[in-house]
């Protein structure tokens, strides 16, 4: 990244991308993530998706949202 007076700028050194299931539509989930992602059920019906950004600068950022649902027979999953 270009700065006026030449000073480094900030850059992406990584991003981290997590899955994890659970059962609230509104509150990500604070345990159970893991690499690879996972089928939800009937139990824990969504799944979850977390990125960390990470900065060269330091100061990560950490987004959470929902990216997939269980349904069963082919019914209409979360919109």
């Amino acid at each position: 990244m270009y700065t006026e007076d030449g000073a480094d700028g900030k850059g992406i050194s990584s991003i981290v991308n997590t899955y994890a299931i659970n059962n609230s539509d509104t509150t990500a989930p604070t345990t159970g993530w893991e690499n690879n992602p996972m089928a939800p059920t009937s139990s824990n019906p969504y799944l979850w998706n977390k990125e960390v950004i990470n900065y060269t600068t330091g100061n990560p950022t950490e987004t959470s949202r929902i990216i997939g649902t269980y349904s069963e027979d082919g019914a209409p999953g979360y919109n």
